[in-house]
């Protein structure tokens, strides 16, 4: 996902999103960005770990085989991390709807779409461009060698290219994942913001939360339950997820009184410590290969998401420095809100620069286990320095305000 929403690294304004030029209170989300940019380096830890691991089962066995799963376990579970951008994406556009107001502003369509074209279209044409070049000019990104890179090939099909140029792969069997796999999740997300603006803004408008949250779930499982065998699913479930965020900017800023007090009951922290124990099972015995399992996950992940968003909220929310959650402070330090700043950069174009790494130490037959360290210690910042300088070319001359440093 990747995460490419209200630029929040600083403050969010009610007008920002909304091309409103009245002055509107000013709400603090400092620690929002950290959370983005650290579920981007999530998501690339999970996609290091997914072929490292793969090497050291082929090359160790017994308990050096299980060591070494054990250590880079902890990153494999990307899904988690796309789970948080879209919660975090719902959370995002719904704060400027809310803030000051006793009802949800109404939304002007016209420019909500042209800023969500301008801060989305441009960063990802140009990491579909990259993309595509590198597969033409380096051989072995275009051949199939029994690695996680092989779902994204084909890549220079008809259907492939015009699917992702029109943001429609995501809803294709055989297309969603291919080019650059974590492409397919830009596909739902650009699709969920006119559901967003469409459907769920309006009903919630007309009558409350509940009924989007109902509204949303329909949506979700519905064309999963019915058209997977002629559609993909594409990430339908996402939708639910997008609302999920709503609520959690509701209960963290609206004005229902009784959502509002549920900010500070202890429920969510029992979720997480609830729900871990479940995504941890799935995870460690692959039962994300069964469909229902994997979306038994899914939810889970949405909840932890979402009792994340409102126990870090919370905190902020009583503004005393020294008493924030340690997760909080994470997330507010300078290293984290950096990353946040070009998340969606590195989100797009991390795959296929990984790829070229583990290429080259195929290249020179390189052990598994010191390919794995240096593809932890090393391709990971370099990957991170490469996809800043792509941020700096395609993605920051196309944000709609100047994007303040973290100091």
């Amino acid at each position: 996902m990747d995460i490419q929403d209200a630029d929040v690294n600083t403050v969010t304004t009610v007008d920002e999103e909304l091309g409103d030029n009245a002055k509107r209170p000013i709400v603090r989300v400092e620690y929002l960005d950290g959370v983005r940019g650290l579920a981007a380096l999530g998501v690339l830890l999970s996609h290091e770990q997914g072929q490292c691991h793969s090497l050291l089962l082929h090359d160790l066995s017994g308990h050096l085989s299980k060591i070494a799963r054990l250590l880079i376990s902890p990153f494999a579970d990307g899904e988690a991390y796309v789970s948080m951008f879209i919660v975090l994406s719902g959370y995002c556009l719904t704060l400027p709807l809310i803030v000051g107001q006793s009802s949800p502003r109404k939304l002007d369509i016209a420019k909500f779409a042209y800023r969500r074209s301008r801060r989305i279209i441009p960063p990802y044409y140009a990491a579909l461009a990259l993309s595509l070049l590198l597969i033409y000019l380096v051989p072995e990104l275009n051949q199939k060698t029994g690695t996680f890179w092989d779902v994204a090939l084909p890549a220079f099909g008809t259907g492939d290219i015009l699917t992702h140029i029109f943001l429609v792969h995501n809803l294709v069997a055989g297309y969603y994942d291919k080019i650059d796999p974590p492409m397919w999740s830009v596909g739902p997300e650009w699709q969920i913001y006119y559901i967003f603006a469409l459907v769920l803004l309006p009903l919630w408008r007309k009558l409350n939360i509940w009924i989007v949250l109902a509204a949303a779930l329909i949506l979700s499982y519905v064309p999963y339950a019915f058209a997977q065998q002629t559609i993909h699913f594409g990430g339908s479930q996402m939708v639910f997820t997008f609302s999920v965020g709503m609520l959690a900017a509701i209960i963290g800023f609206g004005n229902d009184v009784h959502l509002n007090k549920l900010a500070s009951s202890p429920v969510w922290l029992l979720v997480i410590v609830l729900s871990l124990p479940v995504i941890i099972y799935i995870q460690l015995h692959s039962a994300t290969e069964s469909p229902l399992a994997f979306e038994i996950q899914h939810v889970f992940h949405t909840l932890v998401a979402l009792s994340i968003l409102v126990i870090c909220t919370r905190s902020v929310q009583r503004n005393e420095d020294n008493n924030r959650n340690g997760f909080v402070n994470l997330c507010e330090s300078r290293f984290a809100r950096r990353l946040g700043i070009f998340s969606y950069s590195l989100y797009l174009i991390h795959s296929p620069i990984l790829e070229l790494f583990f290429i080259a130490f195929r290249r020179i037959h390189l052990a598994p286990v010191p390919t794995t360290c240096l593809v932890f210690l090393c391709a990971t910042p370099i990957i991170c320095g490469l996809a800043y300088l792509f941020h700096l070319a395609f993605e920051r001359p196309f944000l709609h305000r100047t994007i303040q440093r973290p100091h």
